[in-house]
C-alpha cells in the first residue's frame, strides 16, 4: 500500500543499507529529539507518565533551535518551513513541570495550583499552555502564572503541594 502512495504521489525515495543508521538523517534528529526530552525530564524530575508530553516539548524546542546543517544558514527548521522568525518566547515562559497558579475560564476567581507541562500552540490563542491540575488531568490554559517567592515559601502552599499526588519541588 506505501509503494503504491509513494508512486502516486511521485515522492521521491532513498534506500539506505542494512544496519547503517547514519545514513538516515530523520533517526539522527529523532535521537536528538529523545536525548532532550530525556534531559528536560531529569532535570525537571516530571513523572515517566508525562513522557509524551515532554517528547512533544523538546521536538517543538529542537525545531525553533537553530540548525548547524548545511544549507540552513543558521535559521531554524521551522523558519525554513514557515519562512518566518519562530516566536520562543512561550517556550521560555516556564520551566517544565514547574508548579504555576493557573485560572478556569468559568472562575477567574479562584487561583489553581498545578503544573506547566508545555505549550499547547494546536489549541486556543498564542501562550496556551498544557497544565496538570491537581487530580492528573492535563488541561490547556491561556492564564498562567509564575508562583511567587512568597508563594513558594508560604506554609499553607507547601501543605498543599505535599497533599497533591504530583512529587513537590
Amino acid at each position: 500500500i506505501m509503494g503504491k502512495k509513494i508512486l502516486k504521489h511521485e515522492v521521491y525515495t532513498i534506500q539506505t543499507e542494512l544496519h547503517s543508521p547514519w545514513q538516515n538523517e530523520a533517526k539522527r534528529a529523532i535521537k536528538g529529539v529523545k536525548q532532550l526530552a530525556r534531559y528536560f525530564m531529569q532535570s525537571s524530575q516530571s513523572p515517566i507518565r508525562l513522557w509524551d508530553l515532554c517528547v512533544c516539548f523538546a521536538a517543538h524546542v529542537k525545531s525553533r533551535i537553530s540548525s548547524k546543517k548545511v544549507g540552513m544558514n543558521r535559521r531554524t527548521s521551522f523558519e525554513e518551513t514557515i519562512e518566518n522568525s519562530p516566536d520562543i518566547s512561550e517556550y521560555v515562559s516556564f520551566k517544565l513541570y514547574e508548579w504555576v497558579w493557573f485560572w478556569n475560564p468559568t472562575d477567574f476567581q479562584k487561583q489553581i495550583l498545578g503544573r506547566w507541562c508545555g505549550v499547547a500552540d494546536t489549541i486556543g490563542s498564542v501562550h496556551t499552555f498544557f497544565i496538570l491540575n491537581q487530580t492528573g488531568k492535563v488541561l490547556r490554559r491561556s492564564t498562567v502564572i509564575h508562583l511567587s517567592d512568597d508563594d513558594h515559601n508560604n506554609c499553607k502552599i507547601k501543605r498543599k503541594k505535599t497533599e497533591l499526588w504530583m512529587d513537590p519541588n
